[in-house]
């Protein structure tokens, strides 16, 4: 799934009494948000929601259009291609989705893991492993243990079995193993090990 930007990035966020009370005491020195500026996070906003939580691909997709054409040249781009994305994703269109990730450039930061996992695993799925090595070489070798790293693991251990690395790939599945002995993709990694022996 294609991780939604930060909410400081889409709308201002409750945080409880205390953090009204201190958005309270400087508020007259911040400025007003610019309406157009306002106008395009509110729209970007609506997509997420329509697809987390209206579970509704169909109207962030036609969302998403009204604000590329009320937003060409809009501050919230990249947050735009990610919602088009994860909606082109949700309705089996993920040959549509990739050129929208492969877009995602990190000016405004680099891509979130999310989306390069994403990307990576359609790169893949679509033949391209030379491409997904990319992502799938930073999320499998950085220290998170989490979900994401487990699937770059299992996802680059595919890739470099394909290319003919059996070393790399024998290498990714132990790690995978060791990290994540209990993982979705344990026991096909345990038979892959198995068959190499």
């Amino acid at each position: 799934m294609v991780e939604a930007p930060p909410a400081n990035q889409l709308a201002s966020v409750d945080g409880g009494p205390r953090a009204r009370s201190q958005r309270a005491r400087v508020a007259p020195t911040v400025p007003s948000l610019d309406p157009a500026a306002h106008s395009e996070a509110a729209e970007i906003a609506t997509a997420f929601r329509q697809l987390r939580s209206a579970g509704d691909p169909a109207a962030a997709l036609r969302t998403l259009d009204r604000y590329q054409v009320d937003h060409p040249t809009g501050a919230l781009r990249s947050e735009a291609r990610v919602a088009r994305a994860e909606a082109l994703i949700e309705l089996g269109r993920r040959r549509e989705a990739l050129p929208l990730l492969d877009e995602i450039d990190g000016r405004s930061g680099p891509p979130t893991r999310n989306v390069r996992l994403t990307r990576a695993e359609l790169h893949a799925e679509m033949g391209q492993c030379r491409r997904a090595r990319a992502d799938f070489d930073v999320l499998a070798d950085g220290d998170e243990l989490d979900d994401t790293r487990a699937r770059a693991l299992s996802g680059r251990a595919s890739c470099r079995r394909s290319a003919g690395d059996a070393a790399g790939a024998r290498q990714d599945l132990e790690t995978y193993l060791r990290l994540f002995p209990g993982g979705p993709f344990a026991a096909v990694a345990r038979r892959a090990l198995d068959l190499d022996r």
